[in-house]
């Protein structure tokens, strides 16, 4: 097959396109961004970039426990598809209105681009568009985080996600976390012990709400913008 290319003027003018190839492409304007905020908050998705490996291993390099450890300081990670049968969790509940507003909201999200928008086939992204109040902002969409301790896959963000992909009977994207230096920070358990209720019924103490809890053991995702 030959080679070609098309001149980018030639390109626009055989499409009549007028606009900029900011607004052609859905370009982010990185100048214009001001904030980094949940994904749940932003009100128009203006672009989505798929996220290098190496910048979220960078992160998540960066990710302290509450005592100041790091213990993805010499991580490796690879994106795969698990079935979330073989999964540990460490939460002993699972709340319905969150993964009732998960099943509802997040498919719609991505609806003006062509890429899989189902909860299970979603990768890394960073998204840039606006928030309620029209500011520029970022967001980072990540599959769930789960750390490889032994044999065993334990999921460390992301539970209300897996736990929908278990009822479907599917199996998603997650991101496997390897040589993690640090203990989980609670007891991993299988699911059968983990129950379903209301947000409203959720403990107040955190505490309550994992098994045999170590907070000093928690990972600070938030502090980098990542919200699961």
């Amino acid at each position: 097959m030959a080679n070609w290319k098309i001149d980018i003027a030639e390109f626009k003018d055989r499409l009549k396109i007028a606009r900029k190839l900011e607004n052609i492409f859905s370009l982010p304007r990185i100048s214009e961004i001001t904030q980094v905020i949940p994904l749940r908050d932003i009100t128009s998705i203006h672009s989505i970039v798929p996220m290098e490996k190496n910048f979220l291993l960078h992160m998540l390099h960066l990710v302290k426990t509450k005592d100041g450890q790091y213990p993805f300081k010499d991580a490796l990670i690879r994106l795969i598809k698990l079935d979330p049968r073989v999964t540990r969790v460490g939460q002993r509940f699972v709340s319905r209105d969150k993964y009732v507003a998960f099943m509802e909201d997040v498919p719609g999200i991505f609806d003006n681009f062509l890429i899989p928008c189902g909860l299970g086939d979603l990768g890394a992204y960073i998204i840039f568009g606006l928030d309620k109040n029209g500011v520029p902002s970022l967001a980072l969409y990540i599959p769930p985080l789960v750390e490889r301790h032994d044999s065993h896959y334990v999921l460390m963000d992301g539970i209300h996600r897996n736990y929908i992909a278990r009822q479907q009977g599917s199996t998603p994207n997650v991101i496997v976390i390897y040589d993690v230096s640090v203990p989980f920070p609670c007891e991993a358990k299988i699911w059968k012990a983990t129950r379903v209720i209301p947000l409203a019924d959720r403990p107040i103490e955190i505490k309550d709400r994992f098994f045999n809890l170590n907070d000093q053991l928690m990972r600070d995702l938030k502090f980098l913008g990542i919200d699961g």
